[in-house]
């Protein structure tokens, strides 16, 4: 065999593809024109001796052809699952087959014919029967004896895994390649208590490290108060040493198998690298609208600056959090497009990237993640637990704030001019019904809500 990488060797694996299959092709000549014939068996394998078992109506070619030579060839295979890549020379299937030579010998023997026929029932139906000698004799039997058969595989090497935060070996691997991908690293968000049962990871595995992954973030928002399931996908990545294989395209096909009819939609933020692959699997591209105003009061430019009345409540400890988390649970919602039941990820934000975006605004009894730029004011989300004016959450930062953009979509746009969101790198896809007219409502999805 010239792929000595993908021989079989082992009797009992070479007996398990046996197993697995139901069918054989048997080649055969005649005066040099060939034929063959796919057939049921049935099989005995001892040591270095494959015997299988054949049978089939008592007249027809094949039975003429057997007879004046009963030397042939046999052909076992059971196709895997397809192997993707980019280029097409690098396609195909996994698979396992054996391969023989053998001499073809009639069963005439009564007693001999009713176990052949029991051991291929054995193996087509998965049950115990015994055959009359009346059964026995309404059919031709016949069997192929082969001392030279070879067992060859394309296996796939790589396992699927989803769901395993708890296993400690792959969340760190997964950890290791988020991190060489995308500089993150999850554990302190799971160790937190924060990596909860809205993100699923989807992973390839190989020799037990993560090697592929999509990310499936369960994300319940709500649209003018109606709930939508949807699902984002994000961290999709794949180890540089694995790129080309398909294996993010294997990934999506099970995130469908998982959630398609299940879900309300599904979307994604994928760079303008991968934009021909996802409208593969029926996302297309959407706009999105941010919302944006400028509140500088004229009439105070020359009288003494305002200070501001928020205050800052840095996220450090697990006691601000809990707070945080408190506030997120009682708050009623400000936003028209809003996400709920997700706590986990705006605590991945709050405990890692914007530790000093917190504030309290005491006179609203609100939280407000937000960011300062020179005089731009950046409002992610606001938490409070009765309804409160935006104007008099931006007032609370003071009157050097000239210009507001929300991260989510207001309840009442009124005054706000909706800004079609260009962001470097980035592109929206989406998928299913509850986007249809997701451009004419001007909406966005809150920027708290990316996983």
């Amino acid at each position: 065999m010239r792929r000595k990488d993908r021989e079989v060797t082992d009797v009992k694996e070479i007996e398990n593809i046996l197993e697995s299959c139901k069918t054989a092709s048997i080649a055969m000549t005649c005066d040099g024109v060939p034929y063959v014939v796919p057939l049921s068996y049935g099989y005995e394998l001892t040591g270095k001796q494959l015997i299988l078992y054949f049978h089939s109506a008592k007249e027809g070619r094949k039975i003429d052809v057997l007879k004046r030579n009963p030397t042939v060839c046999f052909s076992i295979f059971e196709e895997g699952e397809p192997v993707h890549a980019k280029t097409p020379c690098n396609a195909g299937y996994y698979y396992s087959s054996v391969i023989g030579l053998g001499t073809v010998e009639f069963v005439e023997e009564a007693e001999e014919k009713q176990r052949a026929l029991g051991k291929m029932f054995s193996h087509q139906a998965g049950k115990e029967v015994v055959f009359t000698e009346a059964q026995a004799d309404t059919v031709c039997v016949f069997k192929v004896i082969s001392e030279e058969f070879t067992g060859k595989r394309k296996a796939n090497m790589y396992e699927f895994k989803k769901d395993y935060k708890e296993n400690e070996k792959l969340r760190v691997s997964f950890n290791a390649l988020a991190e060489r991908t995308f500089g993150l690293n999850f554990e302190d968000w799971y160790q937190n208590g924060y990596w909860r049962e809205n993100y699923i990871p989807y992973s390839m595995v190989c020799d037990g490290k993560v090697i592929a992954n999509v990310s499936v973030n369960l994300t319940e928002m709500l649209l003018d108060g109606e709930p939508r399931k949807l699902i984002q996908l994000g961290t999709v990545m794949t180890d540089e040493a694995f790129r080309g294989q398909g294996l993010i395209r294997g990934l999506m096909e099970e995130i469908e198998k998982d959630y398609a009819g299940k879900v309300d939609g599904m979307y994604l933020f994928a760079n303008d690298s991968v934009l021909d692959f996802y409208p593969k699997f029926g996302y297309r591209k959407a706009t999105e609208y941010q919302y944006v105003k400028n509140v500088r009061n004229t009439e105070m430019q020359d009288t003494e600056a305002q200070a501001p009345a928020v205050r800052q409540l840095p996220m450090r400890e697990s006691a601000q959090w809990e707070k945080l988390e408190a506030a997120i649970d009682g708050s009623v919602h400000h936003e028209r497009f809003d996400m709920i039941h997700n706590n986990g990820l705006y605590m991945f934000y709050v405990t890692k990237f914007m530790q000093e975006n917190v504030y309290f605004d005491a006179s609203n009894d609100a939280y407000v993640i937000a960011e300062q730029e020179g005089d731009t004011l950046i409002l992610h989300s606001v938490f409070a637990p009765k309804q409160v004016s935006l104007d008099d959450v931006i007032g609370a930062f003071g009157d050097t704030v000239q210009k507001v953009v929300l991260g989510f979509t207001p309840e009442n746009a009124a005054g706000y001019q909706a800004e079609e969101v260009q962001e470097e790198d980035t592109t929206l896809f989406v998928k299913g019904g509850v986007f249809e007219g997701f451009e004419e409502q001007r909406l966005m999805f809150p920027t708290l809500a990316h996983a």
